[in-house]
């Protein structure tokens, strides 16, 4: 499990760990029908068994850092479609000081592959 960890894209990664960490992943489009949803997401989280809020996932699988534009993009979102209750940008390659400000700023949540990775394996290390 841990080899896959280290060597699969971000998408995959994404899912991977998340469903790891007890939740479904879902396409955007079977919750939210706002082509927004569908544009800038790539999951859709559910915690397994709660009655807790569906939460946007943005991967930013890019060669560079996420910028302030994906954070005022992930809170358009969060604007436009009220059935997610946040969302999460995951970047594989970490996140401008601006952005860390205005996504704490507008509760936008942020993680970065390496903080993924090492999310995953400690709960695994739990199990």
């Amino acid at each position: 499990m841990s080899n896959d960890l280290l060597v699969k894209n971000l998408l995959d990664l994404v899912k991977i760990s998340f469903e790891n960490l007890g939740f479904i992943t879902l396409h955007p489009m079977q919750v939210s029908k706002h082509p927004m949803a569908d544009a800038r997401l790539s999951y859709v989280l559910k915690q397994v068994g709660t009655n807790t809020d569906y939460v946007g996932v943005m991967v930013c699988d890019w060669k560079r850092i996420v910028g302030v534009g994906q954070i005022n993009k992930a809170k358009e979102l969060m604007q436009a479609c009220p059935e997610f209750g946040g969302v999460l940008i995951v970047s594989s390659m970490g996140f401008s000081k601006s952005a860390l400000r205005s996504a704490e700023e507008k509760k936008i949540s942020l993680i970065s592959r390496r903080e993924l990775i090492s999310l995953t394996l400690k709960h695994l290390e739990i199990l």
